[in-house]
């Protein structure tokens, strides 16, 4: 792959979204049901630098019709807990034809927990899903290619619900494309962490630990490290919100991409706030290495069960993005949300 060092950032999204879900919820848990439709708009499909169209008449920015199909699973039996979702997406590009395509989620999870101090959690996750453009990757590209990330992760804490407890999570990663051209963006990654949570008292969680990542390119025949200290905290200052912050000092060394070579903070934090009533926001900021920068995959405390994301080939992303719900009653709601990105290369 040839890779050129590219001085400062550019903008590569700009995305609006609006939502409405006309959702058809089973009445009785543990099965929730939902159907949605959901409208977006992009105002840089192919990632192209300031002022460049598409080649082919294909238009730079389009409208976006996601349709969702989804249905979850939420069982406790005992001391056990298992977590599911599985969702179909059919996507259709108002311009761009080419790139309409089906999409899935598939994700379960075993929340477990033993009589004395033991307890942890099982993941397994598949997504797929159309990978944004990247002109670094492959200049120029403008067919459909489709991303599938297959995930499996594992936490095992020693600590009951005292002030503290201890936690090792080991992952697996693999990450293929649809399209012969992005073969050498095809990733393979291995993580370990070890740390540790404290809880001096109220809903505040504080964490550290450090994080260890394997990562190659197996086509490219590139390898890598990543070792990271995340000092995480979480919080709820009011009844209504909840908070959830990461920093990071994070290095990372690359066998052949040295221009990739990274030494500095990465970091993202969650706010998120609901009313007495149906309205929710929820603000998200990320920084991270591009492969890794998933807005904290399983989310801000860790409790959902879907792979999140898409993997990007900058070194560094910055990704902001807010979003908003409001619930008519228990089978419609209205959401809208509104996120940038920028990307240094």
């Amino acid at each position: 792959m040839n890779r050129k060092t590219h001085a400062g950032a550019r903008r590569a999204l700009a995305a609006l979204c609006v939502c409405a879900a006309a959702a058809a919820h089973a009445q009785t848990r543990p099965w929730p049901q939902t159907a949605s439709q959901e409208f977006s708009r992009a105002t840089n499909v192919y990632r192209l630098a300031d002022g460049v169209a598409p080649a082919g008449g294909l238009r730079r920015g389009d409208t976006l019709s996601t349709t969702t199909l989804a249905a979850g699973l939420d069982q406790r039996i005992g001391r056990q807990r298992l977590l599911g979702e599985a969702a179909l997406r059919v996507l259709r590009y108002r311009d761009n034809g080419s790139l309409d395509h089906e999409g899935h989620t598939l994700a379960a999870a075993w929340a477990w927990e033993t009589v004395e101090r033991l307890s942890g959690t099982l993941r397994a996750g598949s997504t797929r899903t159309l990978r944004p453009y990247d002109s670094f990757v492959l200049p120029g590209a403008t067919a459909r290619n489709l991303e599938t990330t297959d995930e499996l992760a594992a936490v095992a804490r020693l600590g009951g619900p005292g002030r503290a407890s201890l936690e090792a999570a080991l992952s697996t990663r693999r990450v293929d494309y649809s399209d012969p051209g992005f073969a050498l963006a095809e990733l393979r990654t291995d993580t370990l962490a070890l740390g540790g949570r404290w809880r001096p008292g109220g809903a505040a969680v504080y964490g550290a630990a450090w994080r260890h990542t394997w990562g190659r390119y197996p086509v490219l025949g590139d390898r890598y490290r990543v070792d990271a200290l995340d000092f995480s905290a979480e919080l709820a200052p009011t009844g209504s919100s909840r908070f959830y912050a990461r920093l990071s000092p994070t290095w990372a060394r690359y066998d052949s991409a040295t221009e990739r070579d990274f030494s500095g903070l990465t970091a993202a934090a969650q706010w998120r706030w609901q009313d007495s009533g149906k309205l929710a926001l929820t603000l998200r900021a990320v920084r991270d290495l591009g492969q890794d920068a998933y807005l904290e995959r399983y989310g801000g405390d860790g409790s959902a069960a879907a792979v999140r994301g898409s993997v990007d080939d900058s070194t560094v992303l910055t990704r902001v993005a807010l979003e908003s719900a409001q619930a008519f009653s228990d089978k419609l709601q209205f959401s809208a949300g509104l996120f940038t990105t920028r990307r240094e290369l």
